[in-house]
């Protein structure tokens, strides 16, 4: 059901604020810990290593994700896990102050990614539980907006932080903003029905795994859905050997590599409100293929290109506007074909499936750095982004199709 104006917006700005918060304290550690995993001795496949290990454990707990946003409010559920990813960093300090070590990060790695699992879900669901007309792209498109501005404050100071206070200020630093964003949480109203079932957890685990109907194999609904976060999954992706290109291309520290990363945030910032701004013009025909091929670009000038003087702050920005378009319009496309019920669902099923993508990516990435060089993961992603170019638009095109009609 679609909500009135003043109680949707109240409660999407609450939101915001608290993804602002929560994906602040996630970029600090993620976008850091490469560098310390060099310190501590690790090699180029120990990045890798670790960011596949972020992920693995999203492939168990994915299924239960999908439960409890059927049973209980979007608010119940992400503030739950919230509160137990602001316990976990809380504890992560103490240890990694007494006992810092290889496996210490790794573990810390492999709880991030298991309590991040519902995120992306649960933001689909509150997205079309609040706005089930069309400003749910809009509202889509300011959800973008919130993860550029959190990743272009967060990669920013990162660099600064963990120069001056070591590892052990940016897990402080994560974990103050990851309890902060609980405060928005709970002013976050339930809205939404229940609808529980009587089957057993394990039954419905196991079901989670069970094929859908052909009908909905065949609908182009269910490929938008499947493929919409490829671009999502590139730009994580390239953060492994965004280190090494920095350190040993660019030949520089913590802090430039906080620098090229926040420019990618602030390009990607402006990007996001510029289409939330003008959203038609997202749907104009061609605008993804543009943007995509925009995005493979910026793979292809890290992976081919000279990295001296400013050139790699150009290919960041190019990278940026090119990918964050290419996201946030796949993404519109996505949650605006589909119904409340269909994006419930099916979300945390599609975000498994992008999920092990992630982890056999991660893994082919530090394979790739350690087998060549960081170049040969860039040109890797600059592959699947230019796949993807030629693929999504057709599928955007199949979905316009019967109401063109």
């Amino acid at each position: 059901m679609d909500h009135s104006r003043s109680f949707a917006e109240k409660n999407f700005w609450r939101f915001f604020w608290s993804t602002v918060l929560s994906i602040v304290g996630m970029d600090f550690y993620l976008f850091t810990h490469g560098w310390y995993l060099i310190e501590l001795g690790g090699g180029k496949l120990s990045i890798g290593l670790s960011w596949a290990i972020f992920f693995i454990p999203s492939l168990f707990m994915l299924p239960i994700c999908a439960r409890l946003l059927k049973e209980y409010p979007v608010r119940q559920v992400q503030l739950g896990f919230e509160i137990a990813k602001a316990a976990m960093l809380w504890v992560a300090l103490v240890w990694l102050i007494f006992m810092p070590s290889l496996a210490a990060v790794y573990i810390l790695s492999a709880c991030f990614g298991l309590l991040f699992s519902p995120f992306y879900p649960a933001t689909y669901t509150l997205l079309k539980g609040l706005f089930a007309d069309d400003r749910v792209v809009r509202y889509s498109n300011l959800f973008e907006v919130s993860l550029q501005l959190a990743g272009a404050t967060a990669l920013f100071a990162s660099g600064f932080v963990y120069e001056q206070f070591a590892f052990t200020g940016i897990i402080v630093a994560s974990a103050v903003a990851v309890t902060a964003s609980c405060g928005f949480l709970l002013r976050l109203e339930n809205f939404g029905t229940a609808e529980r079932t009587s089957a057993s957890w394990i039954q419905s685990y196991l079901q989670f795994f069970k094929l859908p109907p052909a009908r909905e194999l065949k609908d182009f609904r269910f490929l938008a859905g499947l493929t919409h976060q490829i671009p999502q999954s590139a730009i994580l992706l390239s953060n492994i050997p965004m280190v090494l290109y920095v350190s040993q291309k660019m030949h520089a520290g913590p802090i430039e590599y906080g620098y090229v990363d926040a420019l990618y945030g602030v390009v990607g910032l402006g990007t996001s409100l510029f289409w939330t701004k003008w959203p038609g013009l997202s749907k104009r025909s061609g605008a993804i293929l543009l943007a995509s091929g925009l995005g493979t670009l910026g793979f292809i000038a890290f992976g081919a290109f000279p990295a001296t003087s400013f050139y790699p702050y150009l290919y960041i920005s190019i990278l940026a506007a090119g990918l964050t378009s290419t996201k946030l319009m796949a993404r519109a496309t996505y949650i605006e074909s589909c119904s409340t019920e269909f994006v419930t669902q099916y979300s945390p099923l599609f975000q498994l499936v992008s999920n092990a993508v992630l982890v056999i990516g991660a893994y082919f990435s530090g394979a790739l750095m350690s087998r060549f060089s960081e170049s040969a993961a860039m040109l890797a992603l600059a592959l699947v982004t230019g796949v993807f170019a030629l693929f999504f638009p057709w599928v955007q095109y199949k979905l316009r199709e019967p109401r063109a009609q």
